[in-house]
């Protein structure tokens, strides 16, 4: 994820150890996907094959990304919609201040599905997958 271009991620060959050039984000969601924060969580489910990420917003909008053609689209959800945004302690100290939610969002694949933790003083919003 490169802050310069939110809308064209960089691929990486582990075969081969090199840095392919950007490849341009498609789709129905990839305009909604641009204008979210780089502070997103990002996992790989490989049942699905997809990537899911999460920005800090409230609410239960989950990206799902293809990794073969970078197509783009939201993954149908229920129960998220009281999903509080992240927050943190923040620079501040305060316990409101927005964080980023990096490893907030984790992939458990013994349970089949993501687990999400919006701030220390929030409920855990778990997303079955299976």
């Amino acid at each position: 994820y490169d802050l310069d271009s939110a809308t064209e991620p960089y691929t990486f060959d582990i075969a081969s150890g090199t840095l392919d050039a950007r490849h341009a984000y498609s789709g129905t969601a990839s305009a909604a996907l641009a204008a979210i924060p780089a502070s997103c969580g990002v996992v790989y489910v490989p049942e699905i094959d997809r990537y899911l990420l999460r920005g800090d917003d409230p609410g239960d909008e989950v990206f799902s990304i293809n990794p073969t053609t970078f197509d783009v689209t939201l993954l149908s959800t229920t129960g998220g919609s009281g999903v509080p945004q992240c927050t943190g302690s923040g620079a501040s100290g305060g316990a409101g201040d927005p964080q980023g939610v990096y490893n907030k969002w984790t992939f458990l694949p013994h349970l089949g599905g993501v687990a999400y933790v919006p701030g220390t003083n929030h409920n855990t919003w778990f997303l079955r997958l299976s």
